[in-house]
C-alpha cells in the first residue's frame, strides 16, 4: 500500500452517498492512542509476528511490538516517509520523498531491522509513492511521474526499470500469484503489466477519480479504493468486461489493508470502515476519533491500526475478534 500526504491531494472533495446497510453493530474501541510529536503518519504495515513499522513526515521509522510499545526509530536524512512494505519481519523497504539542494528526489530504500544497516536500491527525480511485494518477494516502486521499478531486495538488483504508464502511480498491487503488476492511476486506471518483462497486459477503469490504494484478497481478488468514494473488487483473471465482482461505498479512499475476508479502509473523512468482503456490508461504521486525515491502515487477526495527519496512530479492538 502506498501512504501518500497533502502534496499530494487535492485540497476538497465532495462526499458520496451514504454507505450501504450494516450488518448490525459490532463493538470496536480505540484501546491505545501512539503520539507522533513533531509530523503526521504516513505509512502503517503489519509484520508476521504481530509487531508493526510506522513512517511519518519527520523522516522516522518506528518499529512497534504488537502492543503499541516502541521497539526500535530508523531516521532517514530528512527524506519523509511516503510508503512501506515488508520484505520480511527483519526487512523493510521505504520509499521515501525530500528536496536536497532544493530538487525534488525520490528514494528506494531497504533497512535490515535486525543490524539497523540500509542501502539504497535506486535514487529517483520524482517522490515515491507506492510500494508493493510480489508473493516470491520482489519489491515494486511507484512514482509520481508515473514509472515503476521491479527490484530483487536480496542481490539489491534492479530487475525491471522505469516503466512508462502514462499518468501518476498513487498504489501498487502484484496479482495472479506475482505474475502481473497492477498500478492504480491518477485517471481512475488500474494497469496490468507482466512483472517480468514489463509489458502492458490490459486495463481496468470503473472509478471516476485517482485509484489511491490497491490490496488484494487471500482468494486472489484484488481491491482497489479511490478518491470517488468506491471500493470495488475485481477478477484480475477475467477480461475487463467482466472483470467486475461488487463495488462497496465509502468515503473518499486513501488506504486499504486486508485480514483474512476482511478490509479495512481508511477514507479523506478521518474515519475508517471495517467491511466483510463477502456480504460487502460493514461493520457499525463509520470510526472516527482521529482529528485528521487516515493515510494508512493496517490489519491483524485482533485489531486493527490507523495512522492520521493528526500525528496519532490509533489501536482499535473489536469484542468479536474471531471476526478479525
Amino acid at each position: 500500500m502506498a501512504a501518500v500526504g497533502p502534496s499530494l491531494y487535492p485540497s476538497t472533495y465532495s462526499l458520496p452517498s451514504p454507505k450501504s446497510a450494516s450488518i448490525g453493530p459490532v463493538p470496536m474501541e480505540c484501546f491505545k492512542t501512539l503520539k507522533n510529536d513533531t509530523a503526521g503518519i504516513t505509512a502503517v504495515v503489519p509484520f508476521s509476528d504481530g509487531r508493526f513499522a510506522s513512517g511519518s513526515y519527520d523522516s522516522k521509522i518506528m518499529v512497534w511490538n504488537h502492543d503499541g510499545e516502541p521497539i526500535d526509530t530508523f531516521w532517514n536524512d530528512y527524506f519523509n516517509v511516503r510508503a512501506l512494505a515488508p520484505i520480511s519481519d527483519t526487512l523493510l523497504a521505504c520509499g521515501l520523498a525530500g528536496i536536497p539542494n532544493g530538487r525534488t528526489t525520490g528514494i528506494v530504500k531497504l533497512w535490515d531491522l535486525h543490524t539497523k544497516d540500509s542501502q539504497i536500491l535506486g535514487t529517483y527525480q520524482t517522490d515515491i509513492t507506492a510500494l508493493a511485494v510480489s508473493p516470491e518477494k520482489r519489491l515494486a516502486s511507484g512514482d509520481r511521474l508515473g514509472f515503476f521499478n521491479i527490484f530483487n531486495p536480496f542481490s539489491k538488483k534492479l530487475e525491471i526499470g522505469s516503466v512508462p504508464t502514462g499518468s501518476q502511480i498513487w498504489s501498487l498491487a502484484f496479482v495472479q500469484n506475482g505474475k502481473m503488476l497492477a498500478t492504480g492511476q491518477t485517471n481512475g486506471e488500474i494497469l496490468f503489466w507482466d512483472s517480468h518483462t514489463g509489458k502492458f497486459l490490459k486495463s481496468f477503469k470503473m472509478h471516476k477519480d485517482a485509484v489511491t490504494a490497491l490490496t488484494v484478497l487471500p482468494d486472489g481478488t484484488l481491491v482497489s479504493g479511490s478518491f470517488d468514494g468506491n471500493i470495488i473488487l475485481w477478477d484480475t483473471s477475467k477480461d475487463p468486461s467482466q472483470a467486475w465482482i461488487k463495488t462497496l461505498k465509502s468515503g473518499p479512499v486513501t488506504s486499504l489493508a486486508t485480514q483474512g475476508d476482511i478490509l479495512v479502509s481508511g477514507s479523506w473523512d478521518k474515519s475508517f470502515t471495517v467491511w466483510d468482503t463477502n456480504t460487502a456490508a460493514f461493520w457499525q461504521s463509520p470510526f472516527t476519533e482521529h482529528q485528521g486525515i487516515i493515510y494508512a491502515v493496517a490489519a491483524f487477526e485482533d485489531r486493527v491500526v490507523t495512522g492520521s495527519e493528526d500525528k496519532t496512530l490509533k489501536l482499535w479492538q473489536s469484542k468479536l475478534k474471531a471476526r478479525l
